[in-house]
């Protein structure tokens, strides 16, 4: 389950719940009590430090799913605790180089995800906020011991940054008439230009960049970051933790997003956030047009069913291989906010010599 599926599914169990649409189309009227945290940890992280983590969360919400890419050739399998002891233990090994695996449930869903390419392994969070001042703790001290950075902020405010659906926007409560907008994939539609938001969050190298509401920079950021930019911006809180992590909190209330737009762009001006974010993304494209023999192929453009990047994942009996070796080929069309929009596995045909 990525990112985007876990907002739908936010989103969907919301309505679920007995709140009308009438009452979801009035502004501020979309206020999911969720926070997020998105954990970019190095590498050669303890695994079992991340397993830790996992059994913490698990004293607070019991996932009615589990989510993987290699455990039982993957798929979406009712959660059992051994099922995910198994698959921790197959989606973390050293030799399976795409990682993911997530747990659902009412109260939190968890995701670890790595692909091979990416600097990190990036955990994701989602969590009511009727826990998260209790998960807190575990959560900052997995931080300050294993990611390069990690950043915290509400879930509303993370949704209306980067949503680029106009529709789904006066949905969230907004009124769109204040946000920019560029030509969408699909012929006369427009969308929302989420690169120009406050909150956008760019997804690069394992990484997620953005200006939030909390941000922790380890010691392996500062080859990212200007560490002294860091330590001098002046926010509401900027100190520095154990392991020389910096914590820099921008504004008091994470739920006082909308007051403190300026703070935002004041910290991503600071720190050349925009800059730096293009930048990887173009070492990342080069990092995959230098793979001649590739397992995963990124390419960007207007494809067939409307979406904005087609990522080939070559297969060899239903497991990632490279290329040369390769039985077949799984395309997947995302749109913008990274949201699967078409999917097929194709067969390769060898050259008969």
């Amino acid at each position: 389950m990525g990112l985007s599926d876990i907002l739908k599914q936010n989103r969907s169990k919301t309505l679920s719940e007995g709140e009308s649409i009438a009452v979801m189309e009035e502004k501020e009227q979309y206020r999911p009590s969720k926070e997020y945290f998105f954990i970019s940890c190095r590498k050669s992280a303890d695994k079992q430090k991340l397993y830790d983590l996992i059994q913490v969360l698990l004293k607070y919400d019991t996932p009615t799913k589990i989510s993987s890419h290699e455990y039982k050739n993957g798929g979406r399998l009712r959660y059992f605790p051994k099922r995910l002891e198994e698959a921790f233990d197959v989606e973390m090994a050293d030799s399976n180089e795409r990682k993911f695996l997530s747990l659902s449930g009412e109260k939190i869903t968890f995701t670890i995800r790595s692909e091979r390419l990416d600097e990190a392994v990036l955990l994701m969070l989602l969590i009511d906020y009727d826990i998260s001042n209790k998960l807190y703790p575990e959560i900052e001290k997995l931080i300050t011991e294993e990611a390069v950075m990690a950043f915290e902020m509400d879930s509303h405010d993370h949704d209306i940054n980067n949503e680029t659906q106009i529709n789904m926007l006066e949905w969230l409560g907004e009124d769109p008439k204040g946000y920019p907008k560029r030509k969408g994939s699909r012929d006369n539609e427009m969308e929302i230009d989420i690169e120009k938001n406050p909150g956008y969050v760019c997804k690069v190298k394992g990484y997620r960049l953005c200006a939030a509401f909390r941000m922790w920079f380890g010691s392996d950021s500062y080859r990212i970051f200007d560490k002294d930019k860091l330590r001098s911006f002046k926010c509401f809180e900027n100190i520095v933790t154990d392991n020389d992590v910096t914590r820099i909190t921008l504004y008091e209330n994470i739920k006082d997003y909308r007051n403190n737009r300026d703070k935002q762009w004041e910290f991503k001006r600071a720190l050349h956030i925009d800059e730096i974010a293009a930048k990887m993304i173009d070492e990342e494209k080069e990092d995959y047009r230098q793979n001649s023999d590739p397992e995963v192929n990124i390419m960007e453009g207007q494809f067939e069913h409307g979406g904005v990047r087609l990522i080939e994942t070559y297969l060899k009996d239903g497991r990632m291989a490279h290329r040369s070796v390769a039985d077949s080929v799984e395309e997947r069309e995302l749109d913008e906010r990274g949201r699967e929009v078409y999917k097929i596995v194709k067969e390769i045909k060898k050259d008969k010599t």
